[in-house]
């Protein structure tokens, strides 16, 4: 009986280590994995509203388009693209209920992409330029101004 709960109490620790190596695995990935997107490029941090859920992100700004990703995820392809001209952003609101943990000076913005409508929240300042983008659009491309 001895030998047998030695070699469970090993078992255990063992599998104990390997799931603390996995979790430490993953969130090295998550890290590793937002640092590589955010490289070079803008990125904001964008949450974004659909059917009552608020998702954290950070959305990188291309000529062509905004490319969001989710930041608790290991994929490299966005969650979201909104492409130039396509996307109407409306006008800054002030966030209801007050500050946000992840941002300075947050406002919500209703958007529109054809017939699908949500709301994203980031910083005022970010809002700025994120607006400046869209209405600088190039010849041919529209632009929409709330």
């Amino acid at each position: 009986m001895g030998s047998e709960f030695v070699r469970s109490s090993e078992f255990l620790g063992l599998a104990l280590i390997l799931i603390l190596l996995a979790l430490v695995g993953a969130a090295a990935a998550v890290v590793l994995r937002n640092r590589t997107i955010g490289r070079g490029t803008t990125a904001y941090l964008v949450a974004v509203q659909h059917n009552g859920r608020s998702r954290l992100g950070q959305a990188l700004v291309s000529t062509t388009d905004v490319r969001w990703f989710l930041m608790r995820s290991v994929s490299l392809r966005p969650s979201c693209v909104w492409p130039r001209g396509e996307i109407e952003l409306g006008p800054p609101r002030p966030l209801p209920g007050g500050a946000s943990a992840h941002l300075t000076d947050p406002v919500q913005v209703s958007c529109r992409i054809g017939e699908r409508y949500f709301d994203i929240t980031m910083n005022n300042v970010d809002y700025a330029a994120l607006r400046s983008w869209s209405e600088s659009s190039p010849p041919g491309v529209r632009a929409d101004v709330a």
